[in-house]
């Protein structure tokens, strides 16, 4: 055997051993995780969003608890929760950050939140049956969604109001 064969084996050899001996007894450090207890127990958190030092979240209580949606804000900075009541059964789940108003699907319908006054405003899903909404992407003066139950992308108009599928 050549001699460049022999050392590049023995190289081979103590590399593979060397990952196989020291690999299980490295340690690994990430930057951690951060995490928040939401104020209101039981809460099922769902949809979040984020923008600045802010996050939204979006809370309905599957089961157990109260039959109140909930539209929630942390301050990461100071640990602080707001939580606003957007009604009884309305299941909030998605929620976007648009223009200073948060937006949010429920059970039938699309709700906005002005989190500077607490004011909501409600669009109802027009069609018959329970739409079951769920996507949500906000874009100028349109709301777009996902209706589960009718397998549908839907559009609000939230200058007029007018809502399609």
């Amino acid at each position: 055997m050549n001699k460049n064969f022999k050392f590049a084996a023995t190289v081979l050899i103590i590399g593979l051993f060397t990952v196989f001996f020291f690999l299980p007894i490295v340690e690994v450090k990430c930057s951690g995780i951060t995490e928040w207890a939401i104020p209101t127990p039981n809460c099922g958190p769902f949809g979040i969003d984020a923008s600045g030092n802010y996050v939204y979240y979006t809370s309905f209580p599957w089961i157990g608890g109260d039959p109140i949606g909930r539209i929630g804000r942390l301050d990461i900075t100071s640990g602080d929760f707001v939580e606003w009541n957007i009604g009884a059964w309305t299941g909030p789940k998605e929620i976007a950050l648009s223009g200073g108003y948060l937006y949010t699907t429920a059970n039938n319908g699309i709700i906005r939140l002005n989190p500077a006054t607490g004011e909501t405003t409600r669009w109802d899903y027009p069609y018959s049956g329970f739409p079951n909404l769920r996507g949500l992407a906000v874009s100028g003066d349109y709301v777009y969604f996902t209706a589960g139950d009718d397998d549908t992308i839907g559009r609000l108009d939230i200058s007029t109001g007018e809502m399609i599928k």
